[in-house]
């Protein structure tokens, strides 16, 4: 009887063994998809970022945009303010040389 017990024990101890070892195996594959689920989280997030660090630098360029082509209108309307002055000096200029053609005449 006591050898009976002891061969049943041992069965239950290997038994008990493969469990642990099946336990570990199983722990190790979760730990391995763990870590692989963490790399493609890192990778999504980097990817994020970037795609919203290239959406500031488009924000950016389309705000340059708009002032340089504010600066140009500006620019533009301050060169025909200043050719109307100048077109109207040079009538003025006009105007006097003929009054004064007028009087000496």
């Amino acid at each position: 009887e006591d050898e009976t017990s002891t061969v049943a024990a041992a069965a239950a101890l290997e038994d008990a063994m493969s469990l642990v070892e099946a336990t570990r195996a199983k722990l190790a594959a979760a730990e391995r998809e763990r870590a692989a689920i963490a790399k493609r989280e890192a990778a999504a997030r980097a990817e994020a970022a970037k795609a919203k660090a290239d959406a500031a630098k488009a924000d950016a360029a389309k705000d340059d945009d708009a002032k340089t082509k504010d600066d140009d209108a500006k620019t533009k309307d301050h060169a025909k303010t200043h050719r109307d002055e100048e077109a109207a000096a040079s009538a003025a200029a006009a105007a006097t040389i003929a009054s004064l053609r007028a009087e000496l005449d």
